[in-house]
C-alpha cells in the first residue's frame, strides 16, 4: 500500500510539473502562493528588536548583504558624528592616495585636539596611519591625511597649492561630493576628524542610516581598510623608525563574536557613537550604528542590538 502512494504522488508530481497545461499550472501556482503568501513577503520576528532600551537617540540594523534596513530609531534624524566622520576620511583617502604612498606629519597636521603621539616631521606609508589612524581615533593621523589627499585632489584639478590648511579643505570638499554620490542625503562634513566646530551647525552631522550606508559602502568596495579596526592592539612602525603600540578605542571589540570592524566617535556636543559590523552567520554581514548614546552606553547600546539581531537572524521566518 506504502508503495503505491509513493508511486502516485510520483505521478501527480510529474503532471504537475510535466504534463498538466500552463494555464492550469499558473492556477494552482497562484493558489499556493496566496495560501503561503509569496517568499519576499517572508519577514521574520522584529519583536526583540522593539523591547530594546537604548539610550542612543537614534540606531540602526543594516543588512549589507540585501542592502535594507531591519529595524531602526529615529534612523534619519541628522546627528553629530564625531570620529565617525574618519570613515569618509578612510574612503575618500583610500581612492586618492596609493598605500604606499608618503605621508608627512606636519606642525599643521598636530594642531588637532588630541595628542596621539605621533611626531612632527615623520613619515608614514599612508596604509599603515590610515590604520592607526582608524584603530586610535588620531585626529592628527585624519588631519595628515587630509593633507595629503587634499594636496593630491588639487594637483588633479590643476592647482598647486602650498597651504595645508586650503588643502585639507579641497580635501573637506571632496568628502561631501562623496556623500552625495552615494546618496547620504542627511550627512554633511565640516572637517576630516569629525572634531566639534564651535557651534552645532558646523559640526560634521550625518543619521544613522547613512552611516550604515557609508560603512556598507566601503566593507563592500575596500574592505582591507577596516581591517584594523577589529583588533584590539597593533603595533605600527613610522618610516623613521618611531614605533607605535596602539590600542583600539572600542575595548570591547572582543565582545561581539563574529566582528568584522568597529569605528568610535564621541564628542560633548555628539555623546557617543558607535558603528560596526559583524557576521550573524556564515558569510551574513550586518552593519550596527548608534549615535547620541554616551561614552559608555553605546557599547551597551550595540551589544543589545548584536543579541537582537543575531535571534532575528536565528529565528523562524513568518
Amino acid at each position: 500500500m506504502g508503495a503505491s502512494l509513493a508511486l502516485a504522488f510520483f505521478i501527480a508530481v510529474v503532471y504537475f510539473f510535466l504534463i498538466m497545461p500552463e494555464e492550469q499550472a499558473q492556477t494552482s501556482q497562484a493558489a499556493v502562493a496566496e495560501i503561503v503568501g509569496p517568499a519576499e513577503d517572508y519577514v521574520r520576528d522584529t519583536s526583540d528588536f522593539h523591547q530594546l532600551d537604548l539610550v542612543a537617540k537614534a540606531a540602526v540594523v543594516y543588512d549589507i548583504e540585501r542592502n535594507e534596513v531591519v529595524w531602526s530609531k529615529n534612523e534619519n534624524e541628522s546627528l553629530p558624528l564625531a570620529s565617525l566622520t574618519k570613515l569618509m576620511t578612510a574612503l575618500v583617502g583610500a581612492e586618492t592616495l596609493m598605500p604606499d604612498h608618503e605621508v608627512l606629519i606636519t606642525p599643521s597636521s598636530l594642531s588637532a585636539n588630541g595628542n596621539s603621539g605621533l611626531r612632527s616631521g615623520e613619515t608614514w606609508l599612508f596604509a599603515d596611519l590610515l590604520d592607526f589612524t582608524l584603530l586610535t581615533s588620531s585626529n592628527d593621523g585624519a588631519q595628515a591625511i587630509a593633507g595629503a589627499a587634499g594636496a593630491m585632489i588639487s594637483r588633479k584639478e590643476g592647482i598647486t597649492d602650498k597651504n595645508e590648511p586650503l588643502r585639507r579643505l579641497t580635501f573637506v570638499q571632496e568628502m561631501n561630493t562623496k556623500a552625495r554620490d552615494l546618496e547620504l542625503t542627511e550627512t554633511t562634513f565640516a572637517n576630516a576628524s569629525g572634531l566639534d566646530v564651535g557651534l552645532s551647525d558646523r559640526a560634521s552631522r550625518g543619521s544613522a542610516e547613512d552611516v550604515a550606508k557609508l560603512l556598507a559602502h566601503i566593507f563592500t568596495k575596500y574592505p582591507n581598510i577596516l581591517l584594523a579596526t577589529k583588533e584590539l592592539e597593533m603595533t605600527f612602525q613610522s618610516l623613521d623608525d618611531f614605533e607605535y603600540e596602539a590600542r583600539n578605542t572600542n575595548a570591547r571589540v572582543g565582545q561581539i563574536p563574529g566582528l568584522i570592524a568597529s569605528k568610535t566617535g564621541f564628542t560633548n556636543l555628539a555623546g557617543g557613537n558607535l558603528a560596526i559590523i559583524f557576521d550573524t552567520s556564515f558569510g551574513h554581514p550586518v552593519a550596527l550604528v548608534v549615535l547620541g548614546s554616551t561614552f559608555e552606553e553605546r557599547f551597551i547600546d550595540i551589544e543589545k542590538l548584536a543579541g537582537a539581531t543575531r535571534t532575528y537572524f536565528a529565528g523562524p521566518k513568518r
